[in-house]
């Protein structure tokens, strides 16, 4: 059911079962059975929104995540690009807060973090957690085993003594 309540979805693309599309398998798994999931996207007739009719459990998407976004150096430089931009534009400080969901290996806030503006990402993959943090912006993973203190949000960068105005990295203006 989408967010609006609506009772149905109408699907308009149904491409059966499917192999994760990250899941890279090694040499002495190719003669096993790749696990497959559903993988239909429908749409709702009352407010349109697109979304899958299945979702895959977290613990299984995230568990060994492949894609680093920092692979690309391009892809970096324009993120460092960007983050320069609205830091400029938006006069970021200290006393900001960028957030960015699914931040990955910290490929973007990085950049802002460098500046002292104070960063919170949020990425559930573990394996690309460990890089992100060692990026100097640790992400808070929501799909952590438990809920508990250790596991509530960081923001990494220097303390705000107010409350953090919030800007998205990625607006246009």
């Amino acid at each position: 059911m989408p967010g609006c309540g609506w009772p149905g979805l109408a699907v308009v693309l149904d491409l059966g079962e499917q192999p994760l599309a990250n899941a890279i398998l090694k040499a002495e798994d190719l003669g096993r059975p790749e696990p497959r999931y559903p993988l239909a996207m429908a749409y709702c007739p009352e407010c349109w929104l697109v979304q899958t009719t299945e979702n895959v459990p977290p613990d299984v998407l995230f568990r060994e995540y492949t894609y680093f976004s920092s692979v690309s150096d391009a892809f970096v430089e324009h993120s460092r690009v960007i983050a320069e931009r609205l830091i400029a534009q938006r006069k970021l400080d200290a006393t900001s807060l960028v957030i960015e969901l699914a931040s990955n290996d910290g490929y973007l806030l990085q950049h802002y973090a460098r500046a002292g503006v104070p960063v919170l990402g949020i990425d559930p993959a573990r394996n690309i957690a460990e890089v992100a943090t060692a990026r100097g912006v640790p992400p808070w993973q929501s799909s952590s085993p438990a809920s508990s203190p250790s596991n509530s949000p960081r923001v990494a960068a220097p303390p705000t003594s107010s409350t953090p105005t919030t800007s998205s990295p990625t607006s246009r203006t």
